[in-house]
C-alpha cells in the first residue's frame, strides 16, 4: 500500500496514532528576483494569460502609478480581492514614497543638493541626530535635513509608523 512519506506502513500508522504530522525538507529550487517579478506572474486571477501588468509597453505609455489607480477602477470581480487590492496598495505607495524621496534629494539649497550634504554625513553624526530626534529635541545640520527628507518621504505610505502617528492627531 502507499505509505506516502514513510518508509514503512508501521511508521505510517504509529504517525496517525500519535497524530504527528510528517516533516517536510524542501531542497533546491530558484527564487525569484523581486526586481524582476511581473504582478501579473504574482497575480494569476486578475491576468489569467499573463499580459497586462504595469510594465507593458502599450501605445500611449503610462505610468505605474496610473497604472495601479487603473486596476483599482475595474469593475471586474478579480479586482475587488482583498489580497489583489493589498500588493497593490503597497506597490502603489512604494512608487510615490520613491518619487517623493528622489524629489526631495534632487532639491538643493543654497546651491548645494541634498544628496551631495547626505554623500559627507558621517555615521556618528547621524546616530547622534537619531538620538536627538527620538528625545524630541531640535535636530540641524545635514543629519536632521536627511530625518526631515526621510520622514516626508514615508508619509504617503500610509500604512507607515509615522504615517499612523501622524493621523492619530
Amino acid at each position: 500500500g502507499d505509505t506516502g512519506v514513510y518508509d514503512t506502513n508501521q511508521k505510517f500508522v504509529k504517525a496517525m496514532i500519535d497524530r504527528t504530522m510528517p516533516t517536510l525538507l524542501v531542497s533546491g529550487g530558484k527564487y525569484a528576483d523581486m526586481r524582476e517579478l511581473q504582478l501579473e506572474d504574482v497575480c494569476p486571477l486578475q491576468f489569467p494569460w499573463g499580459q497586462g501588468g504595469p510594465k507593458v509597453k502599450r501605445r500611449t505609455p503610462i505610468s505605474a502609478e496610473e497604472c495601479y489607480r487603473h486596476y483599482c477602477r475595474l469593475s471586474l470581480q478579480q479586482f475587488f480581492r482583498g489580497d489583489f487590492i493589498l500588493i497593490i496598495n503597497h506597490m502603489f505607495n512604494r512608487q510615490r514614497s520613491f518619487r517623493t524621496a528622489v524629489v526631495t534629494c534632487k532639491s538643493s539649497l543654497f546651491g548645494q543638493s541634498l544628496a551631495e550634504k547626505i554623500s559627507t554625513l558621517k555615521m556618528k553624526d547621524l546616530d547622534k541626530a537619531l538620538i536627538q530626534h527620538e528625545t524630541n529635541q531640535n535636530v540641524t545640520g545635514t543629519a536632521g535635513e536627511y530625518i526631515r527628507a526621510v520622514e516626508a518621504s514615508c508619509k504617503p505610505v500610509g500604512y507607515s509608523a509615522l504615517s499612523a502617528k501622524q493621523n492619530r492627531r
